[in-house]
């Protein structure tokens, strides 16, 4: 049994998944028709159809809050991940198989 407070740490406010593609086709390499790559399909059972978090309890308890916005916290990430592509690439062999994940059964 925890006997300390869950705190969320994020920040605040809603993201949508159309922004976090904008991001991911700004950061990326030019992709000469991405609406014919692109494709929506239906959700997984129990999938939310938006993400926010509310780090307010983080905050109030621990005096922490975010110091970098999103779009900047996404760039540098995808910086470092295209900066250490051993890394990932190790990361991809040794735990991924390449198929989807979460939906709840064996690849």
């Amino acid at each position: 049994m925890r006997d300390a407070p869950l705190l969320v740490i994020g920040g605040a406010g809603f993201i949508g998944s159309a922004l976090v593609r904008q991001l991911v086709l700004d950061l990326g390499p030019p992709v000469v028709n991405v609406d014919a790559l692109t494709s929506h399909v239906t959700d997984r059972p129990g999938h939310d159809s938006r993400c926010a978090i509310d780090a307010s309890q983080t905050t109030a308890s621990l005096g922490w809050a975010p110091t970098i916005d999103l779009v900047t916290g996404f760039r540098e990430t995808v910086e470092w991940y295209a900066e250490n592509d051993a890394w990932s690439d190790q990361v991809l062999r040794d735990r991924c198989d390449g198929g989807r994940i979460g939906l709840g059964v064996a690849a």
